[in-house]
């Protein structure tokens, strides 16, 4: 079994939008200082109620995230479209896939897919140019009794490699079904 580590550490990168496509972590001034391009409230038609703020993504970045996920066509594991990141200076989708559990049985499960990701994930990463995250102890929440918790993916794909792909997001959720089914199904147990 081919085995792909292609992951980057948590500290690494910065959150650009958050699962609700708004402004996350990120500052104008990091953009700036890696030269890449983004909006401002005035580009958008909207200062009069945000002031002249910014917004991270350039219109055709923005036209590819969305509240939403994608998944694989035969299995329960979704992934939200709604993040993007800077990392070494460039920007990224960020495909987040949260593997939530309340007790030590849905955690030895939720375990196992977090680590069945790494591989299909590592070379959708290798064909986009992109990189993958991986938590691989679970985070317990605080609100929560100590069997619960989740674990996080996320697969990064560089927004040039996107935009040469769809110009909408429709286009682009289903290029991602296409690659996500063909990567997954390629490290599928063979029976």
């Amino acid at each position: 079994m081919i085995n792909i580590h292609h992951t980057i550490p948590r500290d690494s990168f910065t959150f650009m939008t958050n699962g609700n496509c708004e402004v996350a972590s990120v500052t104008e001034k990091q953009l700036n200082d890696a030269g890449l391009p983004y909006q401002k409230a005035s580009d958008m038609g909207v200062k009069e109620v945000y002031g002249d703020t910014f917004y991270p993504l350039t219109r055709q970045e923005d036209a590819l995230i969305s509240q939403d996920t994608v998944g694989l066509s035969d299995e329960n594991i979704l992934f939200y479209t709604s993040y993007t990141a800077l990392y070494n200076g460039k920007k990224y989708l960020a495909l987040v896939c949260e593997l939530n559990y309340e007790n030590e049985t849905e955690q030895v499960n939720a375990k196992k897919i977090n680590d069945s990701l790494l591989n299909p994930l590592g070379c959708i990463a290798l064909d986009t140019g992109g990189q993958v995250y991986r938590d691989v102890d679970g985070k317990p929440e605080e609100s929560w009794n100590n069997n619960t918790g989740y674990y996080t993916t996320i697969l990064f794909i560089p927004f040039e490699f996107a935009l040469g792909k769809a110009a909408c997001f429709s286009e682009w959720s289903a290029y991602l079904t296409g690659i996500l089914d063909v990567s997954f199904d390629a490290f599928k147990p063979k029976q």
